[in-house]
């Protein structure tokens, strides 16, 4: 009698869910295609069913964990309608995500100029995500400035990539507070010290 066969969603999400384990603990280049066939329980043969290759695996994996984020993002910012305060949450987010997500904060620590995160970056269905993103981003900081919640000098072109490269300083973390204090604390330092640099100057101090 011939065994039923795994449903093809099925076996692709759990090869995903190892794989995202994997390329979190030991990076890209240290992650093995057999160790997670083994941990997946599937055939070498069956992985290559799903995915052609390393690459696309981990490509997928990336997507998955962005899509995840995105969900948890949106969820965080429901209902928020200030520019200012939703600057705020989204960089407290980023924070929180980086310390929780172990396969992004080893994607920034493992080679973070590495090829094979320039080419899933130069997709061109990322580069058109990125442009929407960016444009999205600007469109808040103006909706800000136009509110009289952010500062009217801000080059809207740049801040997005200023705020954006904000989160290469998690990777630095106990080296900068050498254990002198708490992670969580200085990340709240970081985004205080970021939304100081944005907020439009209260009419007393203008005054």
């Amino acid at each position: 009698m011939t065994p039923p066969t795994e449903p093809t969603d099925t076996r692709r999400a759990r090869i995903l869910a190892v794989a995202r384990r994997h390329f979190g603990r030991h990076g890209y280049r240290r992650t093995v295609l057999d160790e997670i066939a083994g941990e997946a329980g599937c055939a070498k043969g069956s992985l290559y069913l799903e995915f052609p290759g390393k690459k696309e695996l981990f490509f997928a994996v990336l997507d998955d964990v962005n899509a995840e984020v995105g969900r948890r993002f949106m969820d965080a910012l429901a209902g928020v309608t200030s520019p200012a305060a939703w600057l705020r949450t989204g960089l407290e987010f980023t924070f929180e995500t980086l310390e929780r997500e172990p396969l992004l904060a080893r994607l920034l620590a493992d080679e973070p100029d590495m090829p094979i995160l320039r080419e899933y970056a130069a997709l061109e269905r990322k580069r058109a995500d990125a442009a929407a993103g960016v444009q999205r981003f600007r469109d808040l900081l103006r909706q800000g400035i136009a509110c009289g919640e952010l500062r009217p000098d801000l080059d809207v072109d740049v801040v997005p990539f200023v705020l954006a490269g904000l989160k290469f300083l998690h990777l630095h973390a106990d080296l900068i507070t050498a254990g002198l204090i708490d992670r969580r604390r200085y990340f709240a330092g970081l985004v205080d010290l970021a939304m100081a640099a944005l907020l439009a100057p209260s009419k007393e101090s203008a005054s």
